[in-house]
């Protein structure tokens, strides 16, 4: 999977997806184009707002397979599951 952290920086900071890449949701419009699609795309913030709109503009992309994670990183965090911090 290619993880697409559209969160803002300060968030970002504060704890991310081991291996996500980061493309704040006010910079990102430039940046669709270059997300690959050689494998699926999840896309994911702090909730599951901002990534909805970001994997509605990937999805538009012919053979693009994207997933908006569900309850983004709040509910990853809630889960226990681990992130890295910069």
């Amino acid at each position: 999977y290619y993880i697409l952290d559209v969160r803002n920086c300060k968030e970002w900071s504060g704890g991310h997806v081991q291996g996500a890449h980061h493309h704040e949701l006010v910079k990102v419009a430039g940046a669709v184009e270059s997300v690959p699609l050689e494998k699926p795309v999840v896309v994911v913030c702090h909730s599951g707002n901002r990534a909805s709109i970001v994997a509605s503009l990937l999805a538009k992309r012919k053979g693009a397979k994207v997933y908006n994670m569900r309850g983004g990183m709040q509910e990853w965090l809630l889960a226990g599951y681990p992130v890295v911090t910069t």
